[in-house]
């Protein structure tokens, strides 16, 4: 959802295949996630981590879709697991 700001009209089956090339691995790391911007779209990523309510409304108020994860732990499976939100403003 993210890459539909920038112009990028594909689906998520090809963000999949890269980033779970093992089909029984359910979680998927921001950096997975920024690779796949970096080596098969032609766009530009910035990754950071520890970020703060402040500079989250900076880059909302400056028009910038973020990405944010949060964890979860659920009763199908043992540990914990990243969720990832796409914030707009």
């Amino acid at each position: 959802m993210a890459l539909t700001y920038w112009g990028w009209d594909d689906d998520q089956r090809p963000i999949a295949a890269f980033t779970k090339p093992n089909s029984r691995d359910k979680n998927v790391m921001p950096y997975e996630l920024s690779d796949y911007v970096l080596e098969e779209t032609g766009l530009e990523v910035v990754y950071r981590t520890g970020g703060d309510i402040k500079l989250l409304k900076r880059l909302l108020a400056a028009e910038l879709p973020v990405i944010i994860e949060k964890g979860f732990e659920g009763r199908d499976f043992d540990g914990w697991m990243g969720h990832y939100v796409l914030v707009t403003g």
